[in-house]
């Protein structure tokens, strides 16, 4: 999903519909929901850019260095 970053709204929801991934089905109903988002806030939905995204349920931990003693920190 890397094409769709630093694109405007419209245009991603473009790449996707043509798209045949299955994660870009997904995405779709995220970016139409963004589009009504921006329309209720007052923004013009043709002038939305996408910066970034996070994809994924994991969860993201920190990572762990073992000390002597059994301590440990971040």
């Amino acid at each position: 999903m890397r094409p769709i970053r630093k694109q405007y709204l419209y245009d991603a929801i473009n790449f996707l519909e043509n798209s045949e991934k299955k994660v870009g089905k997904i995405m779709l109903k995220t970016l139409y929901s963004m589009v009504r988002h921006a329309i209720e806030r007052g923004f013009d939905p043709f002038r939305v850019f996408i910066h970034g995204f996070v994809i994924g349920k994991t969860m993201r931990f920190k990572g762990i260095r073992y000390h002597a003693k059994g301590k440990s920190g971040r």
